[in-house]
């Protein structure tokens, strides 16, 4: 039975639409080895029971670690998702190395980090019909490999070096659900992503009213390097050099620059779920021996040249797209049910 078939049959019994007699009473589980009878379970341990018994068990009415990693990925929640590691590293402190999972591990597993296996094996997560999406993500990626289009970004010397044909796709939802296509594990620098986090980083630390007295709101219908200032002297918005300059000198103004670079690096990596996230030397020498422009744009700061030097550090931290895609969905969770899609090229498509 293949994944969705296979959740919709789950769902069907937790939800009791699977016929007029799903849900009522006590559901009748497998004896426990010896008893020879049947033990009733009622309300939630029924619920558990089900998914459990979707399982193929084995003469100890255990089942196997593989075979519920295996239906987790098939949901989208890869065997290195941090909370499943963590769930399975719990098991094993308790239990041992052995592989097969009883019952009352399983209803352990299946109540760790908000129910998110219960939700994976009963087909609750963000989509459904995850498969179905990697598919459509497939042949997105094998239409857009033959594109050529375009050439690499020039205005900082080192990524004229870029390879031009890298493509990447990946997307993760608010569940954690992941998939990826293409040159995924290749790091690359963010460059202005960067700036979303810094921006939020500002918000978190001053909330809203206090930033945007710093910086504006609105498009600025301008090149996003322009030597521009909106009419009440403020930058436009922070996704503009000059708005990107002044959200990175409001965050822990406080402290000396070697301590807010950790502090922005530290959130790069916990916003990736863990995963390292690396920084290209290279690339800052390179832009910053061209960065006369973003220096006359943080001329207005109090402290410009120690503002624009850090400012121009930030893009050069580097992921790959199997690490950005974590940080979408987690910035995206409060706002919709997909996270972002982000989709690489050393050039632009089009």
């Amino acid at each position: 039975m293949d994944v969705p078939a296979r959740a919709r049959r789950d769902r069907a019994v937790i939800t009791g639409s699977a016929g007029p007699d799903a849900g009522k009473g006590a559901v009748p589980a497998r004896s426990s080895r010896g008893s020879g009878q049947p033990v009733s379970l009622t309300g939630t341990e029924a619920v558990y029971r089900q998914l459990f018994d979707s399982f193929d068990r084995d003469r100890d009415d255990k089942v196997s670690q593989w075979a519920v990693l295996s239906r987790l990925q098939g949901c989208g929640l890869l065997p290195d998702d941090p909370r499943i590691q963590e769930a399975l590293a719990g098991l094993r402190a308790t239990e041992g190395a052995s592989k097969q999972i009883s019952f009352g591990q399983f209803k352990a597993l299946a109540k760790h980090n908000s129910s998110l296996i219960q939700r994976a094996v009963e087909g609750n997560l963000a989509v459904p019909d995850f498969p179905a999406l990697s598919s459509d993500i497939e042949r997105m990626y094998g239409e857009l490999l033959p594109v050529r289009s375009g050439s690499v970004a020039d205005y900082i010397p080192q990524l004229r070096r870029v390879d031009p044909d890298q493509l990447a796709i990946a997307v993760c939802t608010v569940d954690g659900q992941r998939f990826s296509a293409g040159d995924a594990r290749t790091a690359f620098c963010l460059q202005s992503v960067s700036k979303t986090v810094s921006y939020c980083l500002a918000l978190d630390e001053h909330g809203p009213e206090a930033v945007h007295k710093h910086v504006g709101r609105e498009p600025s219908g301008r090149s996003f390097n322009e030597l521009a200032l909106n009419p009440k002297g403020l930058p436009h918005n922070p996704m503009v050099n000059a708005g990107a300059i002044m959200t990175s000198s409001l965050i822990r103004p406080d402290l000396d620059i070697a301590d807010r670079f950790d502090l922005v690096a530290a959130t790069w990596a916990r916003l990736a779920g863990g995963r390292r996230v690396g920084f290209n030397n290279a690339v800052y020498l390179s832009e910053r021996q061209t960065a006369d422009r973003n220096f006359a744009l943080g001329c207005h700061a109090a402290r410009f040249r120690l503002t624009a030097s850090r400012y121009v550090r930030l893009p050069q931290f580097r992921a790959s797209l199997m690490s950005g895609d974590v940080w979408l969905g987690l910035v995206k969770s409060g706002a919709l049910v997909l996270g972002l899609v982000l989709v690489c090229r050393a050039f632009p498509v089009g």
